[in-house]
This record gives structure tokens, C-alpha cells and sequence, in this order.
């Protein structure tokens, strides 16, 4: 028995040629540039009285490249990334005030229109509010400790000797003011000092004898 070879063959899975093929068109990028201060849209050929924006429409999530080129032929170029709904945004370098700038945006290899502009050589751009620095509190005025009064000064009393007492024969006193002599080689000396001052006695140079001087009530 002899078997019959199958030479058919399944074309489910070939491609008809009447399938569709569909190609996505790349959308050229568009350039809107505003006044950042009034929010008006800048034309081609007007001034900028302020600081100028720059915005538009690309290919979502699209590297934007955007050049300004100036009268001398010199480009200075700025990048930035489209977002998930192609919306882009660059603002204005400050160094490029006051220029005449032919402005061009490339998405791709697709370009913008050009637009010109110039921007406002005397404008300052402002500087931001600064924060208020608070006030230092005020200290409260800590009064100063009053002076205590001097204490007076204690008179000084002066040691004076009022008499001396000579015990040996005949007792007798001799006055401060006399002339007498004693005999006594140890007579008692009477006389006033300070209360409580520590009075030494002296015969020239030589010490005879300290006592302490007592309160008299």
C-alpha cells in the first residue's frame, strides 16, 4: 500500500494583502512665546516689554531643542522634555536680554516656524520679596544693685595714760601731769583706749607689758 503525500498547505496564517498598514504621522513641534509679565502672546517682529516664555506643543515625551539666534550669527540653545501630553516649557535666559533673537524649536527632526523677537534691554528683572527678618525682642532693663552706704568709719580713740600707781612704801598716784618719780619697778598704769584695743606698753623702745582694754559700762 502505498501512501498518498499531502502537498497541501494552510494559508491562515500568511498575511493578506489586503490587510491595512498604518504609519503614524511625527507632529512638527509648535512655539508660543509670552510676556511674562501681562501673559500677552509675543508676534513675530514685537518687543518684549518684560521677560519672555516659551512654550508649545510636540511629540509626547519628545527631547524639545530650542535655538536663539542672534543678528551676529551667534546660537545659544536650550533643551528640555515634553510631557505625557507633549506640553513643553523653557524660560528665558537672562543673559540673553536685550538682543534681536530669531527663535526656533526642533522636535526630532522637525522644526517650528521661526519667530523674531527682541527683547527690552532696560528691563530689571525684580528680585524676589526676602522674608521679613522678626524684630530682636527687647531685654528688659535688669535694674542695677543699689550701692550700700559706706559704713562710718570707727573714731579712733586715742591710749592715753591716766596715772600710775605706786604700791611699794607708801602707796601713791602718780598724775599723768606730775613730776613725781616712783619706786615702784613695777607700778600699775591706769588710763583709756578703744574697747577691747590691745594696748602696749613702752619704755622707749622696750616693751613692758600688753593688756586688752575693757567695755566700760
Amino acid at each position: 500500500m502505498t501512501d498518498k503525500l499531502n502537498t497541501s498547505r494552510s494559508t491562515s496564517n500568511i498575511p493578506s494583502t489586503q490587510n491595512t498598514l498604518m504609519a503614524i504621522a511625527a507632529v512638527a513641534p509648535t512655539l508660543k512665546i509670552t510676556d511674562v509679565n501681562s501673559g500677552e502672546i509675543i508676534g513675530n517682529g514685537d518687543t518684549v516689554a518684560s521677560v519672555p516664555n516659551f512654550s508649545g506643543k510636540a511629540e509626547p515625551f519628545g527631547v524639545i531643542s530650542i535655538s536663539f539666534k542672534l543678528p551676529n550669527g551667534g546660537v545659544f540653545s536650550a533643551r528640555t522634555t515634553a510631557n505625557a501630553e507633549g506640553e513643553w516649557f523653557v524660560g528665558a535666559p537672562a543673559h540673553l536680554m536685550g538682543y534681536t533673537l530669531n527663535v526656533t524649536v526642533r522636535s526630532g527632526v522637525l522644526f517650528s516656524e521661526t519667530i523674531q523677537i527682541t527683547t527690552d534691554p532696560n528691563f530689571v528683572k525684580p528680585e524676589p520679596a526676602q522674608p521679613e527678618v522678626p524684630e530682636e525682642p527687647v531685654l528688659p532693663v535688669v535694674p542695677s544693685e543699689p550701692e550700700l552706704p559706706e559704713s562710718p568709719e570707727e573714731p579712733i580713740t586715742p591710749v592715753v595714760i591716766n596715772l600710775a600707781i605706786d604700791k611699794v612704801g607708801e602707796k601713791q598716784v602718780l598724775r599723768n601731769e606730775s613730776s613725781e618719780k616712783s619706786d615702784d619697778i613695777r607700778p600699775t598704769f591706769h588710763g583709756t583706749a578703744g574697747a577691747l584695743q590691745i594696748v602696749t606698753l613702752y619704755a622707749g623702745h622696750t616693751v613692758l607689758g600688753s593688756a586688752r582694754a575693757v567695755v566700760a559700762y
